[in-house]
This record gives C-alpha cells, structure tokens and sequence, in this order.
C-alpha cells in the first residue's frame, strides 16, 4: 500500500473502532438500564435503539457491535504490520486484508439489510461503521494484493 492508501486505512479503521466502541457501550448501557435514552435516537425512523433491541443486535449474547470492535482492532494490527514489518511480508498482509475487508463487507451488509428492510430504521452509529467498512474494503481491493489462492503459500514464507 502507498503511504496515502495507509493514511486512509487508519483513519477509516479508527472511526469505524470509535463508531463500534460507543455502539458497543450505548448496547450495554441500553441491557442495564432499560430508561436510558440513546443520544442517537432522533425519531421513529432515525434510531439506534431498535437496532441494538432487535434479536439482530446480539449473537449468543454478545453484542455485534463488540465484533465490529475487534473487527477494527485486526484492520488496524494489518496496518501496522503493513506499515512496519518487513518488505517482503507486505503483499500477503494486503492478501490478508483484502480478505478480512471481504469478511467485514459481508457481514456489515447483512446488518445494513437488516436494519433499512427488516427493521426499518438507521442507526446512525452502524452507519458510520457501514462507510468504514466499504472504505477499507475499496482500499484492500485496490492495494497492492496476492491472489487469495496463493495466500496459504505466502503463510509459509
């Protein structure tokens, strides 16, 4: 990656942890306190709440949103190692990031098509998690990557 694509990276991987990191405590304050009043909830349509209520927002207990939070911190662990590590390791850290952005893509679409068609609202939070994603994953598709096929080879070196 050029060192503006890895600006971006970052930028992009930091709002989306700060975005999933308060998703995650409004989720937690919302189990606690069931009077709390989310700063996100602006009308029926414009609403977090629902989201983090819905059997969508929790995955054996645990809330999505803290999945985000780890999915950002593994953005930003490849991008470090991408920035510092050695040269050659380079081309399979963007192999791995292309594949992580998919991973993220696909679940952060799922939550986007739950959230405007089944539960028919947006939170603004996800949102901005949302934007990060496809950032990130137009960034890996566009960096400097290996075919996925030869992934497991680049592992061994």
């Amino acid at each position: 990656m050029t060192k503006s694509q890895q600006v971006w990276l970052v930028l992009l991987a930091c709002v989306g942890l700060e975005s999933a990191s308060t998703s995650t405590y409004v989720h937690f304050q919302l189990l606690s306190d069931p009077g709390y009043a989310c700063f996100c909830d602006i009308n029926a349509s414009v609403s977090c709440t629902p989201v983090y209520q819905s059997r969508f927002g929790t995955v054996f207990d645990i809330p999505v949103a803290l999945g985000g939070v780890l999915w950002f911190g593994v953005v930003l662990l490849l991008a470090f190692a991408d920035a510092r590590g050695p040269a050659g390791s380079r081309e399979s850290v963007a192999g791995y990031l292309r594949l992580w952005s998919v991973v993220g893509l696909s679940v952060a679409g799922y939550m986007a098509y739950v959230s405007f068609f089944i539960l028919g609202t947006f939170c603004i939070l996800c949102g901005i998690v949302y934007v990060a994603v496809v950032g990130i994953f137009l960034l890996a598709e566009f960096g400097e990557a290996i075919p996925l096929g030869q992934l497991p080879a680049a592992v061994g070196r």
